[in-house]
């Protein structure tokens, strides 16, 4: 136990190559190890980055379970399977997992499985078990299954899963739903219905053009008022008659007091005594 309790502390540690020496050792002498000490030693090896090995005992964690495996532990086997492609290993555990602990994370990835398997058809099969089972209840995986039942030649089906989505209210009433609904019925032939969704993903598309120019036009219109609120403060600040400064110039010189006896005007000016003279 002492030893076990050494290892744990090395790998809080960081010490992973040192903690897996220690745990193996334990886990030789021990009797009978306990699924959790293979499930400890196979997240050490994760960590360390030796996942080739951590897969032994991952597996064992999992296979002497008396009871339920713990979810981690099926979580991180599965992690393992899928890092080295063994797919088929993958939806064995799946199987056992979606039992254990029903959740729509689980039906995902078996569906994924199954496409990247190039088995359209299962994929679809297990996301139409997981809708009917209530995991698939978002518009993006309703409208995903509505499509994929187009691609394996049922629009019939895919086309009351978009009709009932849009009048529950679980598919979101967009432009690419309405357009599914219309494709899914175009598939099926029925001409005289597809009117209506091609129709309203008009009325869509129109409302969302009008609202981006309202948004638009409202920017221009609060970068205007800015505009305004900027020359009337530069106005206070600057008066348009006499410029910067100019309160602080003091008043305007006369800049005739400088011109020579010859230079200044008329009379009136010290220039006026030449024409007196002249006029004599």
């Amino acid at each position: 136990k002492n030893l076990f309790m050494v290892g744990q502390l090395q790998t809080m540690l960081g010490n992973y190559d040192a903690a897996i020496v220690t745990l193996e050792k334990w886990i030789s002498q021990v009797e009978t190890p306990s699924p959790s000490s293979y499930y400890t030693l196979a997240v050490t090896y994760y960590q360390a980055e030796r996942q080739a090995e951590a897969l032994a005992p991952a597996k064992k964690a999992v296979e002497l379970s008396v009871d339920t495996p713990r979810e981690p532990w099926y979580r991180l086997l599965l992690s393992l399977h899928l890092e080295r492609q063994e797919y088929d290993e993958a939806l064995a555990l799946l199987d056992d997992m979606i039992l254990a602990y029903p959740k729509k994370a689980y039906w995902s990835q078996m569906a994924a499985i199954y496409s990247e398997k190039n088995n359209t058809a299962r994929s679809l099969a297990v996301q139409q078990i997981a809708k009917m089972e209530g995991f698939l209840t978002e518009s993006r995986d309703l409208m995903r299954v509505a499509q994929m039942l187009m691609v394996e030649g049922l629009p019939h089906q895919g086309a009351a899963v978009m009709k009932a989505g849009l009048e529950d209210g679980s598919i979101e009433p967009t432009q690419s739903a309405y357009q599914t609904y219309s494709d899914t019925l175009l598939q099926s032939r029925e001409w005289a219905l597809a009117v209506d969704p091609l129709d309203r993903r008009h009325h869509v598309a129109a409302r969302r053009r009008r609202r981006q120019v309202v948004i638009v036009v409202s920017r221009l219109v609060g970068v205007e008022a800015d505009l305004q609120t900027a020359v009337s403060q530069l106005a206070v600040a600057v008066p348009i008659d006499h410029g910067i400064g100019a309160s602080e110039r003091g008043p305007v010189p006369d800049h005739h007091a400088h011109r020579l006896p010859h230079e200044r005007g008329p009379a009136g000016h010290a220039g006026s005594a030449l024409h007196e003279d002249a006029d004599r």
